[in-house]
């Protein structure tokens, strides 16, 4: 009997992870969907560039002060599909991003990278 238990057991586990990555995989496109819907619904939106990612920054991230800054990223969603962007075409490793606060209409995060600490904000308000 312990082995079925134990076979049974081990099947709940594979199923519940195969649905906490489906809820996952879910959510995260559903959060693009929702972005799509926002960029293609602003005023003056063409569809044409719908799906592309604007990596254009200012800063250097060393700091809080010089965070980088994706300024033409039209929501919030876009500027973190843009930091994204940026480090990959830097060749840059990341290890975490952490919340850092919230200041000035601002939401700041430190990337733990293998080049040190980057320092990115990102707008509050779409």
């Amino acid at each position: 009997m312990s082995e079925e238990l134990s076979l049974a057991r081990s099947a709940i586990e594979r199923y519940a992870a195969l649905d906490w990555d489906l809820v996952i995989s879910g959510t995260r496109n559903l959060t693009r969907i929702n972005n799509w819907i926002s960029i293609a619904s602003a005023e003056g939106a063409k569809l044409s560039q719908l799906f592309s990612v604007r990596i254009a920054h200012s800063g250097d991230g060393k700091s809080k002060e010089t965070a980088i800054y994706f300024k033409k990223a039209r929501t919030h969603n876009e500027a973190i599909q843009a930091f994204y962007k940026f480090i990959e075409h830097e060749g840059i490793t990341l290890h975490e991003r952490r919340l850092a606060g919230v200041e000035g209409g601002y939401l700041f995060d430190i990337a733990l990278t293998d080049e040190g600490p980057l320092w990115i904000k990102y707008r509050t308000t779409e």
